[in-house]
């Protein structure tokens, strides 16, 4: 049920084309520099967000952003890796650690503890893939489609998504 939730917030946020807002923010050229701006990104969402809905998000951004198929693989990679990573950590980023919290087995900052271990995990992973980028520029799907518009809403939809999250947690904590 929290996946199905957590999708159905993901997709009404793609809807009013809210990850746009993410699309349109990486500006660089480097695709060493995109490796890390998807992963870091994809670290920290997969702890909002379970690690799975994460993975399958930021996949069709890279989608969105990225031409070539092997660049894109490659990414791939390193999103799968920095989503597991990056949901260990969260009681709600990973199904156990989702589990073992709503089992009453922790209170949510008894998760935190596992940050240190998942992000220098993560961290020494990019950094090793990151010495591997395939060369060139990347070639941006979005510079040659047209960018579609923010739907009315669009911004204020995204920031739902996330409150709504957010509120799940509190409300968990408390009640």
């Amino acid at each position: 049920f929290f996946l199905l939730g957590a999708m159905t917030i993901v997709e009404t946020v793609d809807q009013y084309q809210g990850l746009r807002i993410i699309t349109d923010s990486i500006k660089t050229k480097s695709k060493v520099k995109l490796l890390w701006i998807l992963a870091i990104l994809t670290f920290f969402m997969s702890a909002v967000l379970d690690n799975l809905t994460t993975t399958i998000v930021m996949l069709a951004l890279l989608r969105k952003l990225i031409d070539d198929k092997q660049t894109r693989w490659f990414f791939a990679s390193m999103i799968v890796i920095a989503a597991n990573a990056g949901g260990a950590w969260s009681p709600f980023g990973d199904i156990t650690t989702l589990m073992a919290w709503t089992a009453g087995k922790g209170e949510f900052a008894d998760f935190l503890f596992l940050f240190v271990p998942s992000i220098l995990g993560w961290v020494l992973t990019a950094w090793l893939l990151s010495l591997f980028v395939p060369g060139g520029e990347p070639h941006f799907n979005v510079e040659t489609e047209k960018k579609p518009e923010i739907k009315d809403g669009g911004i204020a939809v995204a920031w739902l998504g996330g409150f709504t999250i957010f509120i799940a947690v509190v409300g968990h904590q408390i009640f």
